[in-house]
């Protein structure tokens, strides 16, 4: 066996390709809300088209950073959004992007979103966020 990496667009219906049987193009990211089940047809020149299921699905969209929060009183606050729930990560730091990265605080995320309020951070600070 082996394995094919595929992807499509969630941005709109058009985007990626999709067709959205439960009503106009315009619903798309309503249904996106409730995915049961995606069906993907492989039409090939000079085969028959093909139809596969795939079930036991989960869409979220990428993780992103929020807003970073102006230093106040000495604290920085940096989040992010769209990460797995419960699961643990490191913030690192480095004061140069291609530096050396040192993990400065860990967390686990909550409902989907994690902050961290840092305090006495130096300036100009370059910050990534981590699986351990």
């Amino acid at each position: 066996g082996s394995w094919v990496l595929c992807s499509a667009s969630l941005a709109t219906c058009g985007a990626g390709g999709w067709t959205n049987a439960l009503g106009s193009p315009d619903d798309f990211h309503a249904t996106l809300e409730d995915v049961r089940y995606v069906t993907v047809r492989i039409v090939r020149k000079g085969v028959s088209p093909s139809t596969h299921t795939i079930d036991d699905l989960f869409l979220q969209p990428l993780p992103r950073a929020g807003d970073a929060g102006s230093p106040t009183s000495g604290v920085t606050v940096l989040s992010w959004e769209h990460l797995l729930t419960n699961v643990l990560y490191d913030l690192e730091q480095a004061s140069h992007v291609t530096g050396a990265w040192s993990v400065v605080q860990s967390g686990a995320s909550t409902n989907g979103s994690l902050t961290f309020n840092l305090t006495n951070s130096p300036p100009r600070q370059f910050w990534r966020l981590v699986l351990p």
